[in-house]
């Protein structure tokens, strides 16, 4: 059977550079072990993903579409595919003073946040820290070795998928019928609730109905609102950004 777009397909993988015996990315614990990328309490298992959403990175997202179930692949990923090209912009000077203020001490290889941006100290000299915002593998060819399970068609296991895709991990999911019930201990906005009920029924077109139930102690509030209600989706979304989750996810 080969895979097509939107469809939902459990797959495994290894992402190392090109050329290179270095593994920076793997589904398989055993794999992450031999090359030092192991860390506790990290999830190790096949993982599930919905194919030309991006919850690859592109080039994988792309590779996937008509290959066929239960066969291994290994694809090579240009940068421009991956996580891009090297952009000079995002090498800056950094006062070193604006480190010590903070109690760091700088030195070449060590990952800081420098406003909410992560990054990376290229070399210290001067007084003036040179750090680099690229991702740690922009720049980079990379391969992966694949291979992609099985197609997905539990409902429950899909809308799963799409929510640990959006970074939503560990809400309380059911399907019944066609109808997901969506339990949240706060309320999402309107917009932002009506965005993702375009979005998960396009893929998942089987899915008639959607609601979010806002908790509070454990118990449903009184009001629960459909999710097809004419009050909800008014205003516009901020929804929209992509899921992470192994390093080689999209970022």
């Amino acid at each position: 059977m080969a895979i097509k777009k939107h469809d939902f397909v459990e797959i495994e993988y290894i992402g190392a550079l090109k050329g290179e015996n270095e593994v920076f990315d793997t589904t398989k614990e055993d794999v992450a072990k031999e090359h030092d990328l192991y860390r506790e309490g990290a999830s190790y298992a096949p993982l599930v993903v919905c194919v030309g959403e991006q919850f690859l990175i592109k080039g994988l997202d792309d590779f996937l579409i008509g290959k066929e179930i239960g066969k291994e692949y290994t694809a090579d990923i240009l940068p421009e595919q991956g996580f891009g090209r090297k952009d000079a912009k995002l090498l800056q000077m950094i006062p070193a003073g604006k480190f010590r203020q903070s109690e760091v001490q700088p030195f070449p290889g060590l990952q800081v946040n420098i406003d909410g941006a992560i990054g990376m100290i290229k070399t210290v000299s001067g007084g003036r820290v040179m750090v680099d915002f690229n991702h740690p593998l922009a720049g980079r060819e990379l391969s992966y070795t694949f291979t992609a399970l099985s197609i997905v068609d539990d409902e429950k296991r899909k809308v799963d998928a799409y929510l640990k895709h959006l970074g939503l991990d560990n809400i309380d999911v059911s399907v019944d019928g066609g109808v997901v019930t969506i339990r949240m201990l706060r309320k999402i906005d309107d917009a932002i609730e009506k965005e993702f009920i375009e979005r998960i029924k396009g893929i998942i077109p089987s899915l008639r109905e959607i609601k979010f139930v806002e908790e509070k102690g454990g118990q449903e509030k009184e009001g629960e609102r459909d999710a097809h209600s004419p009050e909800h989706g008014k205003g516009q979304s901020n929804a929209g950004h992509e899921g992470h989750g192994h390093e080689g996810h999209q970022h």
